[in-house]
């Protein structure tokens, strides 16, 4: 019995936890959008770029705070990739 309910809480807890993220994914999507569409309207281009940068490195650097596994800057700046100027890229990897 204390086995099943364990794996039965450790599914639900995956389900909710892949329920966060598919929220994050839409509310980031949606806000790209609206800032695409705002942007555009005022002829902001390099304001849309900037802002959908940003949108797309915040799921990453929510992923890399809420893992507990220690790794090196260097990976993190690798996959953020080509997404933020190299002194951005370092303030995010910094900040706590």
């Amino acid at each position: 019995f204390l086995l099943v309910f364990r794996l039965g809480r450790a599914a639900v807890r995956f389900w909710d936890a892949r329920a966060a993220i598919g929220k994050l994914v839409e509310i980031s999507r949606s806000l790209c959008s609206t800032a695409a569409v705002g942007c555009v309207a005022t002829h902001q281009i390099e304001v849309r770029n900037e802002i959908a940068r940003w949108i797309c490195a915040y799921p990453i650097a929510v992923k890399n705070f809420l893992r507990s596994v220690p790794r090196k800057n260097c990976e993190r700046r690798l996959e953020i990739g080509l997404l933020l100027g190299e002194h951005d890229a370092n303030d995010l990897l910094n900040c706590n």
